[in-house]
């Protein structure tokens, strides 16, 4: 019986090293967006995530980067990783990397009344409405975080994601 339970604890240990290691890494990836944010906020989002060609969203969901505030404030004065990690969780604003198919297509459920958004537009949307999802970069080991969300869930088109949060 003890056998079974050092197995059993040993596997939520893994698990949650897994889930730190994550944690981390999103930190270390937010912190490029942010650091490149002022000057090139689309740049460093595509930098960040990287290859999405082989990502294809079902029907109705797209691909968002989140928008990620500079690292530095007008001021002058530099944001520490858990204020940047915030914008992980309060983020409101993303880039459209990737759309499914029927994005934005009316049919007999919902209408868009001429709305739409293509890849590259800045959405705004609640993050709570979304599923976070990981591109890891080609050394394996830092994740990128991005968001799914369905096309009816898409508040607005938002031409100035700093203006938002």
């Amino acid at each position: 019986m003890e056998a079974d339970e050092d197995k059993s604890f040993q596997g939520v240990a893994e698990n949650l090293g897994e889930v730190l290691s994550m944690t981390v890494t999103a930190t270390v990836k937010l912190r490029e967006i942010a650091e490149e944010s002022g000057s090139d906020p689309v740049g460093a989002v595509l930098r960040a995530v990287g290859d999405v060609s082989g990502y294809h969203p079902a029907h109705k969901f797209l691909l968002v980067g989140p928008y990620v505030r500079p690292s530095m404030t007008k001021g002058g004065i530099y944001k520490v990783d858990s204020v940047v990690d915030e914008d992980r969780y309060q983020n409101k604003v993303g880039l459209v990397l990737v759309m499914g198919p029927g994005c934005f297509v009316d049919d007999e459920f919902h209408k868009y009344w001429g709305f739409s958004v293509k890849v590259g537009d800045w959405v705004r949307y609640r993050g709570s409405d979304t599923d976070e999802v990981f591109f890891v970069d080609e050394n394996g080991r830092d994740g990128a975080p991005c968001r799914d969300v369905q096309d009816m869930l898409i508040k607005a088109r938002v031409d100035d994601p700093s203006r938002l949060y």
